[in-house]
């Protein structure tokens, strides 16, 4: 009988023998190199049925695991559905000794849990229901919603409850959930014991709500709406995983829910604050960590909805892609074929957040808070108090303030910031055309070329430069496609193509190497045309244009008064090429002049270009022109960052005449330092003073109509104050004492020319008079970006 048990292990290639004559045992097992965990199961006769199991008349021990991967699909639901028949003890053990139920949610002898896609490929029932799902009770009519929704109420209502919502018609990587998204379905969890079954009916724990509605979706919403005053009972409590998204996708329906209890997300983010990467805060990943055989937990961890019912794109030839893509929710949710699947995957969500919940309360309770006695004295904290106590008394009414304060939203003059992207647009296209005329002048063909292109940048500014890896160098000519805009027809031919090509090369030359030594190179060796690099060649913003307006021969005129280009160009105009002067190809100057007017140029603030083009006119014009491509990039981030994602439908909900009124972005609690951030738009990154030259922060209001009055509040340099006080830095100190504006007092330490103008009477370290303009400007509007940088 061993013999023939061998026989077969070999076929099956998993055999490993190992004997020991001083102990007289031998032993067969199967090697598993993915997993070290094993899963242990008595031999069989080949000739048994499978609802019996033999023991073999061998003295010795005789032991077979196998992992429940490697098996067969047969042997895997014959595993399954007979739990008796898997057992540690060697074969020759009294049967008492091997009997007995294992957890439902977990496999034999695995310290981590299954996934949900494994738990859904469990067996089926007779009846051809998934095994997992027999545990969820369905609720697809008013009728039942009425009945299960006032067994909460009557019977349920002391308990917790977990909460969870599906929702279609929303991008999420986009849109706000503040007007946006349709909740297909509700899942609700309270407990183990708890039963939402029909009498008569085997328990069922999880409760599932079809709000989307099998064929009528007036009856899905009936079916929410029976639901309502559960959810907007304050007196029970709810948890949630990420509040903020069930709270406001449900009152996009008019339901607001109240009795919030708890957000595993803020719970696990106090609890450990640094989880980057794949240990991030999804369900997903933080019940994949927690739900494991060491904490005690004997759970199935959440898979991705993507991973789940994702489909891969089609092909050309008609074969699935691998990139999967989540269809639309609703269509997931009808899906015949995917419609148990569903259930399960959604019910599950609001029983992994229960469970997640239990298990982060109990660490939390475990963890003593330690805090300084004059704070713990001024928030009232009591002795002994632990991170569970935090959490209730501060982060989690703080939790709830901020989704209130996401769902109220902020009022934007939609106006104000139309005018300033018209502006701001307008800007760009002369700052597009003022370098390109001035690049025309060196390469005919740069009047084809796109300014945003870093390939042509580099061409232009670099060719011929060596490559900071290698012994090549970047070439004197490339050649590049545009858009034939203009349609130009080639000869001989009778239509214009859609593309014209033209070649570039550098403004020194078509032959010419590129004096200029890159201060940085891209990861490839190539020199880098960043903003840092381009600013560098350009000098201080606005100087280079200054200088050549005041030139007698200049058609350049002054700037306004918010300091944006008025650069005389007409955009309607096509770029016409003028040949460049010939001492301005063919330039040669010694060292030491070089020198002279890099000297020259560090002290009136103009860039690295104008030692390279001999200064003068020339040098001027070229820092000028790479000024007005830097502000083609910085205008270009003020719409794309500000002015435009402000007046979008995405972060908008629309007033009751159903224009856009309101923006609403997302505060979060997911900082190591435990400050807040925003997104989706980013309300903290608004354009610093002195660069939000189409004064977005001026766009947002209130609403006065109301009565209502916006009130701006800072610290006045807090950290800096903190600092003084912890150092004891009796210079800091002092200052403080004196008052005024300690950051512009640094900066008057750190620069001699805001010194000089001091001393000059330019401008004012500050003014105390409330009541009355100052005389000249204050230091911090005059000098505001080195006060920026004295910070």
């Amino acid at each position: 009988m061993l013999l023939h048990v061998c026989k077969r292990l070999k076929a099956r290639k998993r055999l490993s023998f190992s004997s020991s004559s001083s102990h007289h045992s031998s032993s067969i097992t199967t090697s598993v190199l993915q997993d070290r965990r094993r899963r242990t199961l008595d031999v069989k006769r080949d000739t048994a049925p499978q609802s019996t199991r033999t023991i073999l008349p061998c003295t010795r021990s005789l032991t077979v695991s196998l992992m429940p991967y490697e098996r067969s699909q047969e042997q895997a639901r014959f595993m399954r559905d007979n739990p008796a028949a898997v057992t540690t003890a060697p074969v020759d053990a009294p049967i008492s000794a091997t009997q007995g139920a294992l957890p439902a949610s977990t496999s034999p002898g695995l310290d981590v849990p299954l996934t949900q896609e494994q738990e859904l490929s469990r067996p089926v029932k007779p009846d051809g229901t998934p095994a997992r799902l027999a545990d969820v009770h369905m609720v697809t009519s008013r009728d039942e919603a009425a009945r299960v929704a006032q067994l909460i109420r009557d019977q349920y209502r002391d308990r917790w409850f977990a909460v969870d919502t599906e929702v279609a018609d929303i991008d999420v990587k986009k849109e706000s959930p503040c007007g946006h998204g349709r909740v297909t379905s509700l899942s609700v969890y309270c407990g183990d014991d708890a039963n939402f079954a029909l009498p008569g009916e085997p328990s069922k724990r999880q409760l599932w709500v079809d709000t989307l509605g099998v064929n009528d979706e007036g009856e899905g919403l009936a079916v929410m709406e029976e639901f309502r005053v559960f959810l907007e009972d304050p007196s029970i409590r709810k948890i949630w995983h990420n509040y903020s998204f069930d709270r406001h996708v449900l009152a996009n329906h008019g339901i607001v829910p109240r009795g919030f209890g708890a957000d595993t997300i803020h719970m696990a983010r106090l609890l450990d604050s640094s989880r980057r990467g794949t240990k991030s805060y999804s369900l997903e990943s933080l019940t994949g960590d927690y739900f494991r055989g060491d904490a005690g937990m004997e759970q199935r961890s959440k898979t991705s909805m993507k991973e789940l019912f994702g489909k891969g794109a089609l092909k050309k030839d008609g074969t699935e892609g691998k990139v999967k893509k989540l269809p639309p929710i609703d269509e997931v949710q009808r899906d015949p074929e995917q419609r148990e699947k569903f259930i399960d995957y959604s019910a599950f969500d609001a029983k992994a957040t229960f469970k997640l919940y239990e298990v982060l309360r109990d660490q939390l309770q475990e963890r003593v808070c330690k805090v300084n006695p004059p704070v713990a004295e001024a928030c009232k904290m009591q002795p002994g108090w632990t991170m569970w106590d935090l959490y209730q008394k501060f982060w989690q009414p703080f939790g709830g303030l901020l989704v209130d304060m996401e769902r109220a939203g902020m009022l934007v003059d939609r106006d104000h910031l139309a005018a300033a992207q018209i502006q701001a647009e307008a800007d760009q296209e002369e700052a597009r055309k003022f370098f390109q005329r001035w690049a025309a002048t060196r390469v005919p063909a740069a009047k084809h070329m796109n300014v945003t292109s870093t390939a042509q940048i580099q061409q232009l500014l670099f060719a011929g430069v060596c490559n900071a890896k290698g012994n090549t160098k970047l070439a004197h000519v490339r050649a590049f496609k545009a858009d034939n805009l203009d349609g130009i027809i080639e000869e001989g031919k009778k239509a214009a193509k859609k593309h014209i090509e033209f070649e570039l090369h550098g403004v020194w030359g078509p032959e010419k190497d590129s004096p200029l030594q890159p201060e940085q190179v891209t990861p490839t060796g190539w020199p880098a045309v960043s903003v840092p690099v381009l600013r560098s060649l350009a000098g201080k913003a606005g100087a280079a244009r200054k200088a050549l307006a005041e030139l007698p021969d200049s058609s350049i005129s002054s700037m306004d008064d918010l300091g944006s280009l008025d650069l005389d160009v007409d955009v309607n105009d096509p770029i016409e090429v003028v040949p460049p002067p010939a001492a301005a190809v063919k330039l040669k100057i010694s060292s030491k002049q070089v020198e002279a007017l890099e000297a020259e140029a560090e002290q009136k603030g103009f860039g690295k270009l104008y030692a390279a083009f001999g200064g003068g006119k020339e040098g001027l014009e070229a820092c000028a022109a790479v000024d007005a491509l830097c502000n083609v990039g910085a205008i270009d981030t003020l719409l794309s960052n500000f002015i435009l994602p402000l007046q979008g439908s995405e972060v908008s909900t629309r007033d009751v005449n159903g224009n856009l009124n309101r923006i609403h972005c997302s505060l979060n609690i997911n900082t190591e330092t435990g400050r807040l951030s925003a997104r989706r738009p980013n309300l903290q990154n608004q354009p610093a003073m002195e660069k939000d030259r189409y004064k977005v922060r001026k766009a947002f209001t209130a609403d006065t109509a109301r009565g209502n009055t916006l009130i701006v509040a800072d610290y006045s340099q807090l950290e800096l104050r903190l600092l003084a006080h912890i150092a004891d830095c009796k210079s800091m100190q002092t200052a403080f004492k004196l008052g005024g504006d300690f950051h512009s007092r640094t900066a008057l330490g750190m620069y001699d020319h805001i010194k000089e103008a001091i001393d000059q009477g330019k401008c004012l370290l500050e003014w105390e008079d409330p009541n009355s303009k100052p005389p000249v400007p204050l230091l911090k509007d005059m000098f505001a970006s080195e006060r920026r940088k004295a910070k």
